[in-house]
């Protein structure tokens, strides 16, 4: 098993993190309001929300746990 330093681990922890915030970004301002269709878990509570008034965030919060 390879040895981690914690600095490389923090530097990975960032770049999922901040890649994550991208994509919450781009869906928020983007996707949502264009009304485009993802795919996934996403795709899936955007086609909801627009026959049902559901947060598209609590929905994926809810299906991925």
């Amino acid at each position: 098993m390879k040895n981690l330093k914690l600095s490389d681990v923090l530097k990975t922890a960032f770049i999922v993190l901040f890649g994550n915030a991208l994509y919450a970004f781009a869906v928020t301002f983007f996707v949502v309001p264009s009304e485009l269709i993802l795919g996934g878990f996403t795709g899936l509570s955007i086609t909801i929300n627009h026959f049902i008034e559901i947060n598209v965030s609590y929905f994926v919060f809810f299906f991925t746990r």
